[in-house]
């Protein structure tokens, strides 16, 4: 019954798991996740860009310092959805943000500010 159950028998869990909450959450609602970096650009990535697409839209996308993780390939970002299936509220500037180590303080005021003009 899932939409973006793929194409060979396998599906990404990360997919699944967002098409599920969409389906729970009120229409207007916000979604926050924490998922692989690598998200949007793995192979089924076109079938979650157009489910999001007619289930709402993304109003950000934070990736965060790999310097949090173990190696590359566990870096993780939070990414803010909306549910409007039925395009009623306004649309806002996707936000798209590396947010820097915490040791950086110049660069956490950067993007603060950056949060701040957005919101």
């Amino acid at each position: 019954t899932f939409q973006l159950r793929g194409n060979q028998k396998h599906a990404y869990a990360h997919h699944l798991f967002i098409e599920q909450s969409f389906q729970y959450t009120k229409e207007g609602g916000q979604l926050f996740f924490l998922v692989p970096a690598d998200l949007f650009s793995s192979p089924e990535a076109q079938n979650l860009h157009q489910l999001i697409s007619t289930q709402g839209r993304l109003e950000a996308v934070f990736q965060l310092p790999e310097a949090l993780f173990k190696n590359k390939s566990a870096a993780k970002a939070l990414i803010i959805l909306r549910k409007d299936t039925q395009m009623t509220l306004p649309k806002k500037d996707v936000l798209l943000a590396q947010v820097p180590t915490l040791s950086n303080r110049k660069g956490m005021e950067l993007f603060f500010e950056k949060v701040r003009r957005w919101k």
